[in-house]
């Protein structure tokens, strides 16, 4: 399978699952070759918003009234965070739809990877990260869900294994289109370090042009002929580093709803999750009750698992931004001193192109995607822990 095929099968492959759960509201015409709205697909998204909405709206109700929403329980508190998320999700896509097609019907993904020979490298490396960030988690936390309740089965009868698995689902959608945000981080930031490649090599040759040694033994002529294809490269890297630029930070702002959702879950999980772990042990240490080892490790993988997520996309992000700031470096050690005027103008277009380009994963400019995402989520958790434990505290030694 080459690399053009490769890449149509996985975007069919993602288009349709969306599609099946209703978060994806057009269809490719054949005929027409291009995505059109539909109708039915519409009315399909709706439909299916409006029974998960009555379905958790209803174990909402039925976990309330039994006094199961509480902060010990990490896992239910996790999922109705996701129910909210995936309801804003669906809204965000059906309000979006517009921009997702005239998105869909410009974006130049296929012929991008065809031009930098890139298929089987891309996409294998963003397979193995997004698998591990959807499938591998998502498995942590199933696994944790299934054990919780065939341990308290026995004092829960009115639970059920096929309801617990059904909690499940709203983490599995949510995390669909942050993960596919996830997966545009990660194809632009490899794209940026193929594109930095050919323009590495482009400036060596450039470089090494304009030695003593090559200025002497090269005729004019010749110079001035490489320089022209050398320059006609330069266009055709300035053409693809705006199409990346543009088409991913444009993807970054149709998802931007439910990866923000996403955040905010993981936020809330890791303040909870922490929580949760201080409750083990002041009940331990003040009220003299056993240690529970087993809801202490078992919430501690929702802890886990909301800390790497953040992490892993803060990284990746991170690694974006700064491969597009080593375009500029690169650029930077190219000499023109003797180039020749055609590749003079080409260089210096890529250039003032650079200058003028604020690369950021920066969804709807609500937030900025990097490393400092990481130190931000750490600091709001830490406010929110404080408040939390001296809350419990107070009212503990206030009862004593």
């Amino acid at each position: 399978m080459n690399n053009k095929k490769l890449v149509q099968l996985i975007v069919i492959l993602i288009i349709s699952l969306l599609t099946l759960l209703g978060l994806h509201i057009s269809y490719f015409s054949r005929a027409e070759k291009k995505f059109i709205f539909s109708k039915v697909l519409l009315c399909y998204s709706i439909a299916v918003l409006s029974v998960f909405t009555l379905f958790y709206g209803e174990q909402f109700l039925y976990d309330y009234n039994a006094n199961l929403i509480a902060l010990k329980n990490v896992g239910k508190l996790h999922t109705y965070m996701n129910v909210a998320a995936v309801i804003a999700s669906y809204i965000s896509m059906v309000a979006l739809v517009v921009p997702t097609i005239e998105f869909l019907q410009r974006v130049k993904l296929f012929e991008l990877i065809t031009y930098f020979e890139a298929g089987k490298k891309v996409f294998t490396t963003a397979a193995t990260l997004v698998l591990t960030k959807t499938i591998a988690f998502q498995v942590a936390i199933g696994l944790v869900s299934v054990i919780r309740f065939y341990r308290n089965d026995a004092n829960n009868k009115d639970d059920s294994l096929v309801r617990t698995l059904f909690l499940l689902l709203p983490s599995i959608i949510a995390s669909l289109l942050p993960n596919c945000f996830f997966g545009a981080i990660v194809v632009s930031g490899l794209l940026f370090s193929i594109l930095n490649e050919r323009l590495q090599n482009i400036v060596n040759e450039v470089n090494c042009l304009q030695t003593d040694l090559q200025m002497k033994l090269q005729k004019p002529y010749y110079r001035m002929h490489r320089f022209c294809d050398l320059a006609d490269n330069m266009d055709v890297l300035t053409e693809k580093f705006i199409l990346i630029c543009v088409d991913s930070i444009k993807y970054f702002d149709l998802v931007a709803v439910p990866f923000i959702c996403s955040l905010v879950c993981n936020l809330f999980g890791i303040t909870v999750g922490f929580f949760t772990q201080y409750l083990a042990i002041v009940e331990t240490l003040v009220n003299e009750e056993s240690y529970d080892a087993f809801n202490a490790i078992t919430n501690s993988v929702f802890l886990v698992v909301s800390i790497c997520d953040i992490a892993l996309q803060a990284y990746m992000c991170n690694k974006s931004v700064m491969t597009v700031r080593n375009t500029s470096i690169i650029l930077q050690h190219m000499n023109i001193t003797h180039v020749d005027i055609r590749f003079k103008q080409s260089a210096e277009t890529f250039s003032a192109l650079l200058l003028v380009t604020k690369y950021k994963t920066e969804p709807l400019g609500f937030l900025q995607i990097d490393m400092s995402l990481v130190h931000d989520v750490l600091s709001a958790v830490t406010s929110f822990l404080l408040i939390l434990i001296q809350s419990d505290l107070s009212l503990r030694f206030s009862l004593k």
